[in-house]
């Protein structure tokens, strides 16, 4: 069996990701100081998401990005394939795909995550997140 990579070893490649940002707002309820005084008497805050820190974290909706950090852009050490069924193990469909190993870090990539440009990489991150806005 032959199968076509889109990528070569030694390949310089800029990978995306899946994730969710985490940001800080102030805590409404001590004002950001992780404090509140009640009758003269100083407690933690007791708001259940601010545990005395003075910012409640939340989070934004998962989204695809192009990682700034160094070890998303990477050269490929070794490619590879796996056979999976993307339905359950039930159906017997069963289909191939590569995944590319990222320097000596160990860490596997699916070809559908990589580009050659960040402009590339950007792009698709910019269609996938628009068919996450629009529940596809």
């Amino acid at each position: 069996m032959t199968i076509e990579t889109k990528f070569n070893h030694g390949q310089r490649v800029q990978a995306i990701t899946y994730a969710q940002d985490q940001y800080e707002e102030m805590c409404p309820a001590c004002q950001g100081t992780g404090k509140v005084t009640v009758n003269g008497v100083e407690f933690g805050c007791g708001n259940e998401f601010c545990w005395g820190e003075g910012y409640i974290r939340k989070y934004k909706p998962k989204q695809w990005f192009v990682p700034k950090d160094a070890f998303y852009n990477f050269v490929i050490q070794k490619i590879n394939t796996e056979t999976y069924n993307p339905k359950n193990r039930i159906s017997k469909e069963y289909k191939d795909r590569v995944w590319y190993m990222a320097g000596a870090s160990g860490t596997m990539f699916y070809e559908e995550e990589l580009f050659l440009t960040e402009k590339e990489a950007q792009e698709e991150c910019d269609r996938r997140n628009k068919q996450l806005e629009n529940g596809q």
